[in-house]
This record gives structure tokens, C-alpha cells and sequence, in this order.
């Protein structure tokens, strides 16, 4: 075995877009138009590849995301 420098290994990030499920519907039903769908895009989110769940809490609280 040997150590390597390169801290990236392992390492995944991507983007992410949350979207408010209720306003997906409301807009499927005609009640909103789809440019009234809340939705928020989040940059370079680190992954946990080990993980079952995702808990988004405090994006959907500041952005008015209902979870």
C-alpha cells in the first residue's frame, strides 16, 4: 500500500436543484403557471456516497421549500 497527495480521490461534488413538489402539482393542474415553481440550485455538493437519506432542512426552510 502507499499514500498519495492528491486529496480529491474519493471526492464527489455535483449540482443539485431542489424543487417545491406542491408547486410541481399546482402547475401540472393549471392552478400556478411553471414559472411560479420554487425551486433552488445548489453548486458544488459534496456527496456522501455511503448515504441512504438526504435531509435538507435548512435549504427548504430559507428558500420556503416545504420538505
Amino acid at each position: 500500500m502507499y499514500a498519495t497527495s492528491d486529496k480529491s480521490i474519493g471526492k464527489v461534488l455535483t449540482t443539485l436543484t431542489v424543487t417545491n413538489r406542491a408547486d410541481q402539482s399546482a402547475a401540472a393542474r393549471g392552478f400556478i403557471s411553471t414559472e411560479q415553481i420554487r425551486s433552488i440550485t445548489l453548486d458544488h455538493v459534496l456527496v456522501d456516497q455511503g448515504a441512504t437519506t438526504l435531509c435538507l432542512r435548512c435549504c427548504c426552510d430559507r428558500h420556503s421549500l416545504e420538505n
